[in-house]
């Protein structure tokens, strides 16, 4: 097993950008379908999901962005005026792991979800 992306990998090469923009799209999609395939394109198999990732509803409290450039305004350009992440309403079925607003889920088991829901 290893990691896909962490701080050590946002470096600034080409290859480096293309892996994290495609995670990126891929971590805040409205839709378990565009996490899927993303997932199966790159062979992930698991997710770890920080809910402070992602915005809030209330105006106040901003989500937890990359401190890099570019990597933090291209995701910043992703969640502005967006309300709705795939990853924010993940079932408890999917998680193998949960505490707090950190948790890790099976991709096999978000697929077996997406199945019973239908693409959201």
């Amino acid at each position: 097993r290893k990691v896909f992306l962490n701080a050590e990998f946002l470096d600034f090469t080409e290859e480096a950008k293309i892996r994290a923009f495609d995670f990126y799209r891929a971590y805040y999609s409205d839709s378990y379908e565009g996490i899927l395939d993303f997932c199966r394109k790159r062979k992930i198999t698991h997710l770890l999901v920080n809910l402070d990732h992602f915005p809030k509803p209330e105006k106040s409290v901003k989500a937890k962005l990359p401190k890099a450039e570019p990597y933090r305004e291209f995701v910043e350009h992703i969640i502005r005026n967006k309300s709705s992440f795939a990853l924010k309403n993940i079932p408890d079925g999917a998680k193998i792991f949960n505490h707090g607003k950190i948790y890790i889920i099976s991709l096999r088991d978000l697929a077996m979800v997406q199945q019973r829901v239908g693409s959201r």
